[in-house]
């Protein structure tokens, strides 16, 4: 399931990107500004001051961590850790 613009709850996005190599503060704010705000990539880059190519490169990095903790979770029932 693909992350969509303005639906993701900022502890989830911060969550996600600790799985991550993202460190860059401008790249965290554009990803913050599309993800949780609901910004099209092409304005929250533009407010972030990155390149929209850039962002979205991000964009898809964060969406195959997702869908690879998703898949993890069924491993987890009831939010047990093993």
């Amino acid at each position: 399931m693909k992350l969509k613009k303005g639906t993701v709850d900022s502890n989830h996005l911060n969550l996600l990107m600790e799985l991550t190599s993202i460190r860059s503060e401008p790249v965290i704010k554009g990803l913050h500004l599309h993800l949780c705000e609901g910004f099209t990539q092409a304005e929250a880059a533009q407010k972030a001051a990155v390149a929209q190519s850039l962002l979205s490169r991000r964009v898809t990095i964060l969406n195959k961590v997702n869908q690879t903790v998703k898949n993890l979770s069924v491993y987890y029932p009831n939010n047990k850790a093993v």
